[in-house]
């Protein structure tokens, strides 16, 4: 379990939001009463790679309330070290994944995500599953 007062957003959440997923904005709002939101350099490339031209003004809202982690040299190089340590034990794992991860570990924050198998490889990540995290609000009948 990580000491960090963020919460490192993965793409896939920010997706999930933006599309108006039920129960992702009730969830979001519990972790922001203790936490804050944080994501990678990387994830805000993948963001407007999928934001559509009448998704632009919300997501740039969204977008804004977030503290961005630059991809400076040193974390590139953490994430590259990642990448390679991981390829040599015979997992792949995407350029953009390995930043995200890198960058987690690096703030010693959670990483909220719904693909928890691009993660689960990476030695040291604290890894939250938020679509467990959404089933169980569901049950619990918490609302968007």
């Amino acid at each position: 379990m990580s000491d960090s007062n963020y919460l490192l957003l993965d793409t896939s959440v920010l997706i999930a939001h933006l599309r108006k997923m039920p129960g992702v904005k009730a969830l979001l709002e519990r972790f922001r009463e203790q936490m804050f939101f944080a994501i990678s350099t990387i994830t805000l490339v993948e963001v407007w790679q999928g934001a559509k031209p009448a998704e632009t003004e919300q997501t740039r809202l969204l977008l804004q309330g977030l503290d961005t982690v630059p991809l400076d040299p040193v974390l590139a190089e953490k994430a590259g070290q990642l990448a390679y340590q991981l390829r040599i034990k015979g997992y792949t794992c995407d350029l953009a994944d390995a930043v995200i991860g890198a960058t987690a570990i690096n703030m010693n924050a959670p990483v909220l995500t719904a693909n928890i198998k691009h993660f689960e490889a990476i030695p040291g990540l604290d890894i939250w599953d938020f679509k467990n995290m959404l089933a169980d609000l569901g049950r619990e009948g918490g609302k968007a």
